[in-house]
This record gives C-alpha cells, sequence and structure tokens, in this order.
C-alpha cells in the first residue's frame, strides 16, 4: 500500500496541484514552501517534494520537452499512470522512488478529475445556453 500524506497536508497538496494546473507559478512555489515546512521528513515524503518541486521546474522552463507531462493526451496519460502507480507499490523501489512515483500518481489522478469538472461545467453552460434561448 501506498504511503500518504497526512490529513493536514492533503489541502495543500491540493491547491499546489490545481496551480500548477492553471500554470500558476508563483502560487506553486508559496504552497511548496508551506508543504516543505509542514512535511515530515521521510524518505517517501522527501520522494514527493522532489516530484513537486520537478513539476514547478517544468512551469519554470521554457524548454518545451520539460513540460512535455503537462501536455500529453488523456491516452499518453492513463498509460503513464498505470506505470506510475505500479512502480509506487513495487517493493524494489527505494521509499525515496516510490514517493516520487506517488505524487505523478496523485498529480495525474488530480489533472483527471479537474478536467472532468470543468469538460461538466461547460456542458452545464451550453445547456444552460440553450434553454435561455
Amino acid at each position: 500500500m501506498r504511503e500518504r500524506f497526512s490529513r493536514k497536508m492533503l489541502p495543500l497538496r491540493t491547491q499546489c496541484f490545481r496551480f500548477i494546473v492553471e500554470k500558476d507559478l508563483a502560487k506553486v512555489e508559496r504552497m511548496l514552501e508551506r508543504i516543505k515546512v509542514d512535511l515530515k521528513k521521510t524518505d517517501w515524503n522527501k520522494g514527493y517534494l522532489t516530484a513537486l518541486n520537478g513539476m514547478a521546474s517544468a512551469l519554470r522552463s521554457e524548454n518545451d520537452q520539460c513540460v512535455l507531462i503537462l501536455k500529453m493526451s488523456a491516452e499518453n496519460l492513463n498509460d503513464l499512470k498505470k506505470t506510475f502507480l505500479k512502480n509506487s507499490k513495487d517493493q524494489l523501489f527505494t521509499d525515496f522512488d516510490r514517493g516520487f512515483f506517488s505524487a505523478w500518481v496523485d498529480y495525474l489522478d488530480f489533472v483527471e478529475n479537474f478536467n472532468a469538472l470543468k469538460n461538466s461545467m461547460k456542458l452545464e453552460e451550453t445547456e444552460y445556453a440553450k434553454e435561455s434561448k
């Protein structure tokens, strides 16, 4: 079973993911500082934080290769998520590695849910516009 953030850390992580999706680097960096201060110093947590810092670095970068994962198709992301999920549970990886992969699984879960919510809201807006005519 994958280790998880404490309940206290979950809202911070969720906000960080939201700001990554919205490409708001200043807010991502503020969230990372808050997470860093409150996070217990375990190898799993260090791996998780390293992944979050990598996501922030991708936003900072002008190099399209660094942001590739942030632009991937849903099908490719699903395959990648399966691999990351498998790795996050694999005892052959270190706690640090499992934390790193867990962060990516959590981020990809967030992106899936965020996009589904966004699409649902667009559909509702379209339906409302049709009803208003």
